[in-house]
């Protein structure tokens, strides 16, 4: 047994991606009509998500120096080892082991020991469950991907079930398997589905390859890969072609009393429910609606749950064009992207979309490169179109404000005016300091001319293919604000995206 709580080392080292995004929580305990009970579950959920979001940014920076050999000793010695690992030479010998414990209502981690590789099955029908959704997973990994485990090392699959009373969720953290029960009320027992194992595993399976950072785009792509694969470790358990799934993540979760099919469609995004309580699937399925809906990084991590829509219907397209199994050949495409190694952990949907395209190519040539083209033209990403100019009238965002610009370009030198609406408050700016380079990187202040209102400096970069900009801002008096006690929040920094309209 560990004496490991969530608030000790445990989740020390933790990179936590939880299935149920925190929105729906929140409606459920803002909404007048939820149970009690309900309201309780979702609100623990909620406080739980948090604590451990707080300790996300650290555990990353932790796993990146580790595994540059430079390690402060934070991260205990069984992760550092994991890290190690998952860069090292496969060992030849595939190696599926399987751990399940119970919490038994508490917090704490591997608490009690229920099965381990090869151990009879218990009575628990959560614990068989979750011995047999990690065997599905490996196996699936290992007979497509000839991957031994999550980390190509063969490192142990560890779940604990009954976590905490009636919780509302379960997530992946770092380094196992964390599953609720459900609150009976809104919630099934979070073991029931099978794809959604498989989503959680993956997690591990990015945090061990591309590493994509957990916010923003490269936050909705990490979120896109495991329901991605998450999907064919289903598919691939039921046999099932692209056209015979029914393309839906976490359809076992919700109770009968949810207007609702499922988590997540990745046939259809924004479909999956539509409930007076829990409220709308709020997923986007295009790119336009990527940049005329802003979330900060304290909203759903900048909306990973729900920008994630564009490319699982990117997937779900090419899988469905090329027919027969979803991995024979657009899963061995998005796995070679995912393991290739050229995928940067701040990767954003056009880097992603440049490298499936270019992996169709090298994989099966022109004719299907031309398929995986056309699926992500579908959802507003276009690949391979020529290089366009900076110049012109481009509309978008910047926080919760509409920002439009219309740039001028003389050399490198970027110049322009443009205007920032937040609310009923319009204000005219300058772009002043302006540069573009020619990697297609920017920089550039704005200057609102009244002595009330501090310049703003942005830093982004064009990606032609889609005449989209995207990246981030910040107030030139942001450290004075904050030193003066105003909280460090999205009117002081916080991300930029653009496209142009002419």
């Amino acid at each position: 047994m560990s004496s490991e709580t969530m608030n000790g080392d445990h989740s020390g080292r933790c990179c936590c991606c939880f299935v149920i995004p925190p929105y729906i929580l929140n409606n459920i305990v803002n909404h007048p009509n939820a149970p009690d009970s309900a309201k309780t579950y979702a609100r623990e959920a909620l406080l739980h998500t948090g604590s451990m979001h707080q300790r996300r940014n650290g555990y990353v920076a932790r796993r990146l120096n580790a595994a540059q050999g430079q390690s402060t000793g934070v991260v205990p010695g069984i992760v550092l080892s994991n890290i190690s690992s998952s860069t090292a030479t496969a060992t030849t010998t595939k190696r599926l082991n399987r751990m399940i414990y119970s919490a038994s209502h508490t917090e704490i981690l591997d608490y009690t020991l229920l099965r381990s590789e090869g151990g009879a099955a218990t009575s628990d029908v959560a614990e068989r469950e979750c011995y047999d959704g990690f065997g599905s997973t490996f196996q699936f990994y290992s007979d497509i991907f000839d991957r031994n485990s999550i980390n190509n090392g063969g490192i142990t699959l560890t779940g604990t079930i009954h976590f905490s009373n009636n919780y509302s969720n379960a997530f992946w953290d770092g380094a196992q398997m964390v599953f609720g029960d459900g609150d009976g009320i809104y919630f099934n027992r979070f073991t029931a589905s099978l794809d959604v194992i498989g989503h959680e595993l993956t997690h591990g399976v990015t945090q061990y390859t591309a590493n994509l950072v957990y916010k923003g785009q490269s936050g909705a792509l990490n979120e896109s890969m495991s329901d991605v694969f998450g999907i064919m470790v289903k598919q691939y358990k039921l046999n099932q072609t692209a056209a015979q799934s029914n393309w839906l993540i976490g359809a076992e979760l919700f109770t009968s009393r949810v207007n609702g099919v499922a988590l997540r469609s990745m046939k259809r995004p924004g479909t999956a429910y539509n409930d007076s309580v829990i409220g709308k699937d709020l997923q986007t399925s295009t790119y336009a609606e990527v940049l005329s809906n802003y979330y900060p990084d304290n909203d759903d991590n900048g909306g990973v749950h729900i920008h994630s829509g564009v490319p699982n219907r990117a997937f779900y397209l090419v899988a469905t064009n090329l027919g027969g199994y979803s991995w024979d050949r657009a899963g061995r495409i998005w796995w070679a992207v995912l393991s290739g190694g050229q995928l940067k952990p701040t990767a954003n949907f056009h880097d992603f979309a440049k490298l499936t395209c270019a992996q169709a190519e090298s994989l099966y040539g022109s004719s299907v490169k031309a398929v995986v083209e056309k699926a992500w033209r579908d959802v507003g990403i276009e690949v391979g179109t020529p290089v366009k100019s900076i110049a012109g009238t481009w509309v978008g965002s910047k926080s919760r404000a509409r920002l439009e610009i219309i740039f001028t370009l003389s050399g490198s030198t970027l110049t322009g005016a443009g205007s920032h609406k937040l609310d009923n408050t319009t204000l005219i700016f300058r772009v002043i300091n302006g540069y573009y380079g020619s990697d297609r990187s920017l920089r550039f202040d704005i200057s609102y001319g009244t002595p009330n209102t501090s310049n703003e400096k942005f830093t982004g970069t064009m990606y032609p293919d889609a005449d989209a900009i995207s990246g981030t801002w910040e107030s030139e008096d942001r450290a004075a604000y904050v030193a003066a006690g105003w909280p460090d929040s999205d009117i002081l920094s916080g991300s930029f995206n653009l496209i142009k309209t002419s």
